[in-house]
């Protein structure tokens, strides 16, 4: 189960096969993260109902996202996440994701280079993300223990961080692509430590779909552009069975055991 904190309707996660729930921030403070969701999604520019604005500055919000990451919760954040600035800092959720955004407040801060981390699960099958609309985020490493994934330069565009039980990801922005719908399907498993969670039902082409039927027995794979894509497909079993689609080539076949 994965919470949405903000209003903005993400078009990259239409059709991940998550459980969203859409909550407000009075909705936060009232009654709190429930029991079960095992990831909180914040995005948008800073200022905006998006992603939050001043209710970043209530420290009854900060203090319940930090508590359930800290408790073993994942956190992402898409843009701006937890931006108001605050007592000399913008990100107020800056510590959990190991990155800050420079704004010209905190020019006593040193941003500097640091090494890429290739291989991470996260962005394994898709190596990054794609259509970028900019490459200066302005936004840096600000805990030594956050490892970058995507940079350019100083700027930070993708990263993932460990803090007391759990776990958070960061993304400079995210436009819509195949892509990137599987980016944050992974972001996500990975922050809410579901990374089993893609070994059963599963193709690992991001430009496959797959849809898995248990009462019939079968499942339907969909090649969504126009090349022919090779992809590895993990059935209800957990057994890995290879396939080769042709352009826009929709294929049932019968679930094995």
């Amino acid at each position: 189960v994965m919470e949405f904190v903000g209003s903005n309707p993400l078009e990259c996660l239409a059709g991940l096969p998550l459980e969203v729930i859409f909550r407000s921030f009075a909705d936060l403070k009232q009654n709190g993260i429930p029991k079960g969701v095992h990831a909180i999604l914040n995005m948008g520019d800073a200022g905006t109902s998006w992603s939050g604005g001043d209710h970043w500055a209530d420290p009854e919000v900060t203090t319940l996202v930090r508590r359930f990451v800290c408790r073993g919760g994942g956190f992402v954040g898409i843009g701006d996440p937890s931006a108001c600035s605050r007592h000399g800092q913008y990100f107020q959720l800056a510590d959990l994701l190991g990155v800050e955004k420079e704004i010209g407040n905190t020019m006593g801060v040193v941003a500097y280079r640091v090494p890429v981390v290739e291989g991470h699960f996260i962005n394994r099958e898709t190596g990054g993300i794609t259509d970028m609309l900019s490459q200066r985020s302005n936004v840096y490493v600000a805990d030594g223990n956050a490892q970058v994934l995507e940079a350019s330069g100083i700027h930070v565009n993708l990263a993932c961080n460990t803090v007391a039980g759990g776990r958070t990801v960061y993304f400079s922005q995210l436009p819509y692509s195949l892509d990137n719908a599987r980016l944050l399907l992974r972001a996500l498993l990975w922050a809410a430590r579901q990374e089993h969670a893609l070994q059963r039902c599963h193709s690992t082409n991001p430009k496959v779909d797959c849809a898995f039927y248990p009462k019939a027995g079968v499942f339907c794979l969909a090649n969504n552009i126009d090349s022919k894509q090779i992809t590895t497909v993990f059935d209800a079993n957990g057994a890995a069975r290879r396939f080769t689609l042709q352009p826009y080539q929709w294929r049932w076949e019968p679930q094995r055991g």
